[in-house]
Parts: structure tokens; C-alpha cells; sequence
């Protein structure tokens, strides 16, 4: 079963973290470095495997979100990795337990359905 996509997905910069706005209504949001480090590519999910270190992901920020068809998205992060697909019910899952902010630092994405 396919899952809806968020309404908004909010850069939080200076919080440092992403912001999904649900369409239950729900809004979670996950630090840029758990994003980071919750990459399943192919590079990722090796050193993972390998029980070697993904990236070293303190630093790191999310620079761009860039829509995936109509199942998910690509983060392009400040290290220059953006090959990670995050599909939007992995996204749900790995954010669904963090607390939201509802702040909003203006920088906002919007994805808009058929994307």
C-alpha cells in the first residue's frame, strides 16, 4: 500500500533539521545528521555492513530536497552526497517518534502531487 506524501516539507536551518507536514495533519521532523546517517544507498548500506562509519555527519546540512517521482524524495546534503532515495513511508517511520517544532524559518518546500 502507497502512502501519501507529505504537504510540506520545511527546511528548518537554523534548527537544523526537516520538517514534514503530514496529511493526517501530523507534523515530525528529523535532524539533518539522522537524515545523513539513515542513507540507504548503495555506498551507505555497504559501510553499514561492513561495520564501517557512513560519514561523519556533525557537520552536515541539508542543502536541497528534491522530489523522487510521486514515492518519496532525494536529500542533497552540505558533504555532497545526494544519491539516498527516502521513500515517504521510511521517512514517516524514521520521523514519526521525534518531536516536532513548530517553528518555521521561512524556508519552505513544497511538493506538489504528480511530482
Amino acid at each position: 500500500m502507497s502512502m501519501q506524501p507529505p504537504k510540506e516539507i520545511r527546511l528548518q536551518g537554523q534548527a537544523g533539521e526537516v520538517q514534514f507536514c503530514w496529511p493526517t495533519g501530523e507534523v515530525t521532523c528529523k535532524r539533518f545528521e539522522a537524515l545523513r546517517l539513515a542513507c540507504r544507498c548503495a555506498h551507505c548500506t555497504l559501510a553499514r555492513r561492513r561495520d564501517e562509519p557512513v560519514t561523519d555527519a556533525t557537520q552536515v546540512e541539508v542543502v536541497d530536497i528534491v522530489p523522487f517521482g510521486v514515492s518519496g524524495v532525494r536529500f542533497v546534503f552540505s558533504d555532497g552526497h545526494e544519491q539516498g532515495i527516502y521513500p515517504w513511508r521510511y521517512l514517516w517511520e524514521i520521523s514519526a517518534r521525534a518531536p516536532a517544532h513548530s517553528t518555521n524559518d521561512g524556508n519552505t518546500t513544497r511538493l506538489e502531487s504528480g511530482r
